[in-house]
């Protein structure tokens, strides 16, 4: 009797865990919101409503997977998308004891989209203005990743824009490196100047050719302003007194024209050196003023400036006379 009920409560067992059903879900997805989506060598548009969001919960399901999946596909087939973008998924997993519980449920949240304008690969390209052959590599390169890193083309800016005609897929505007812009971040900058002392309206001896050089950096603000800062070593004075400064400008540039720039600030220095000064006061440690110029950029690496600076605080003194800095010169800077 013990052995029969034994094969009983087997049986029962097995029979209950075989009946466990299994259903999987398939979907479509986009993780980022593309304007133009690419299957095989289909190209369609997407229509997407960044004011909607869609939502959909999935059953308890034995793993987070299968969670994610039915989702995915209640959130596709509830609101009648074609494809969910940008998902963001919320998973809740019960705790489980001896095997049981441990189910996951799993919430997505992502704006849905709707496919149209369906057209080959080759109807895509007859779209483009200007189409050759480097820019149907650049197609593939940019859509069905056919390239490498080794021997991709290199469109340096690439971009699709509204075309008049078109529905959906823009004119490619492709250029080279030079057609990115002026380079920003990190430089080098040379100048020769012409230095000297100043009174009132006065020039206090003569004027000395001098140099500086130092390492700069440029960063956009908005479209038509850089903000440039940077650190140089420089040599001043008017050829019997000469100051070595530590000097820091900082300038706000206007861009008037794509490639020139009216720029102007202010300029602080640090005196780390002096000789000549016999019969005067020892010059100030510290001196300030004002900076101002123009810039041309002749390439995207490189750029011609003029600068003038004019001291405002007094750098040393003779029989009553304030001496102060000034300088102008020409440089020559070259953009990492």
């Amino acid at each position: 009797m013990k052995n029969t009920y034994l094969k009983l409560m087997i049986f029962g067992l097995t029979a209950l865990l075989c009946s466990c059903s299994t259903t999987k879900y398939t979907y479509r997805q986009s993780n980022i919101p593309s304007k133009n989506v690419i299957s095989g060598e289909v190209v369609v548009d997407t229509k997407l409503d960044l004011n909607k969001k869609i939502e959909a919960t999935s059953s308890p399901r034995n793993s987070v997977n299968e969670a994610k999946e039915e989702a995915y596909y209640k959130a596709i087939t509830q609101n009648n998308i074609d494809v969910v973008v940008d998902p963001i998924f919320e998973i809740h997993t019960d705790a489980s004891f001896l095997g049981f519980g441990g189910k996951s449920t799993a919430k997505i949240t992502g704006f849905g989209a709707t496919y149209s304008n369906p057209r080959t690969k080759v109807e895509a390209i007859n779209e483009l203005t200007k189409v050759d052959t480097a820019n149907i590599r650049k197609f593939d390169a940019i859509y069905l990743n056919k390239y490498t890193k080794k021997n991709a083309p290199q469109p340096a800016n690439v971009s699709l824009t509204p075309s008049p005609t078109a529905g959906g897929l823009g004119a490619l505007n492709a250029s080279a490196d030079k057609a990115k812009g002026p380079r920003l971040g990190w430089g080098v900058e040379l100048t020769s100047m012409a230095t000297g002392f100043v009174s009132g309206s006065t020039a206090f001896g003569d004027t000395a050719t001098n140099t500086s050089i130092g390492l700069f950096k440029e960063t956009s603000i908005t479209p038509k302003f850089n903000l440039y800062r940077g650190v140089f070593y420089s040599t001043e004075g008017n050829g019997v007194q000469e100051i070595k400064y530590l000097r820091i400008p900082i300038m706000a540039k206007y861009f008037v024209f794509k490639k020139i720039s009216i720029n102007a600030g202010v300029q602080l220095g640090y005196a780390t050196s002096f000789s000549g000064f016999d019969g005067l006061s020892d010059p100030a440690s510290l001196d300030y003023g004002i900076l101002y110029g123009l810039s041309y950029r002749i390439s995207n690496g490189l750029s011609i400036n003029y600068k003038f600076y004019k001291g405002i605080n007094t750098v040393t003194s003779y029989y009553g006379q304030d001496l102060k800095n000034y300088n102008g010169g020409l440089s020559l800077a070259y953009h990492f």
